[in-house]
């Protein structure tokens, strides 16, 4: 027998599907189902759409690409006609860039909201393709990156984002995409927060060097790159996975510039984290 935890459950599903359901946009048949999913994967995610796939929504702060987009996944079911077919775009679209990868900047909203989309969600069926363009674009930077047009766009930030959001189900793989990065050094801090969320202590390694190098500054410059870093955020990170200490105080204390000690000390103590959580 069904408890009232479950039954309630299974109410707030149907009062869902009968949302989504009231709300899709009708459709003369599936290409120009395509035609609409491509042009809202091609579009810029924070623009009006030009076409819908589900009615906009009453707050006009919400009405963007993004909201297009993810409603129809969380909402629908997976054999939905819809959410398939945007699988369907994604994955023709990722496997194009892991053969030909990311020459052509006109392609690059369509090619990063196809990343973005995969790793928020995390497609099973959609791994290899992620996999291998993710590595593509990001093995497409060459190592002296500066002037590499490349590192000033987004979808070599989402590319990367892509592949992280197989951390937990595939984290072999997504080291080894973070270890290419590192190779590189670039994405410092989407790499620095991968390193931390995988418990590997080359986070709080990589989080010391660039902080030293960037003297706490959050825009520095490395190598002919200018480059934004919250390093509080990331010290955040670094503190939460790493929070018995002695991992991270072995990191610092084995620097011999003293002041350099005194500012992480002050940047990771408890003091500091629990006023901030209070």
């Amino acid at each position: 027998m069904m408890n009232k935890i479950q039954q309630r459950r299974e109410e707030c599903l149907l009062l869902e599907q009968e949302w989504i359901n009231s709300r899709l946009v009708p459709y003369q048949n599936k290409e120009e189902l395509a035609e609409r999913i491509l042009t809202l994967l091609s579009s810029d995610r924070f623009q009006p759409p030009t076409c819908y796939l589900v009615e906009p929504p009453d707050y006009k702060g919400l009405n963007d690409i993004n909201y297009q987009l993810f409603i129809p996944i969380m909402y629908l079911p997976d054999d939905h006609e819809i959410v398939s077919e945007i699988l369907t775009v994604i994955g023709k679209t990722l496997e194009q860039t892991a053969k030909e990868g990311v020459s052509n900047p006109d392609k690059d909203n369509l090619v990063s909201n196809s990343f973005s989309l995969s790793g928020y969600f995390a497609f099973e069926n959609l791994f290899e393709a992620v996999k291998d363009a993710a590595f593509r674009v990001i093995s497409d930077v060459p190592l002296t990156a500066a002037g590499n047009s490349l590192m000033e766009r987004m979808v070599l930030f989402e590319a990367f984002q892509g592949i992280r959001g197989y951390a937990d189900t595939h984290k072999d793989v997504v080291l080894e995409a973070v270890e290419l990065a590192d190779e590189k050094e670039i994405l410092i801090a989407p790499l620095i927060g991968t390193y931390a969320q995988l418990k590997d202590e080359r986070a709080i390694k990589n989080f010391i060097k660039y902080y030293a190098q960037a003297n706490g500054q959050e825009n520095f410059a490395r190598n002919g790159i200018d480059r934004s870093v919250s390093f509080m955020y990331l010290a955040y990170s670094i503190y939460k996975n790493f929070s018995e200490g002695a991992i991270l105080n072995r990191h610092i204390y084995a620097l011999t510039d003293q002041s350099m000690v005194e500012k992480l000390e002050d940047l990771f103590s408890n003091e500091r984290w629990k006023r901030m959580q209070d």
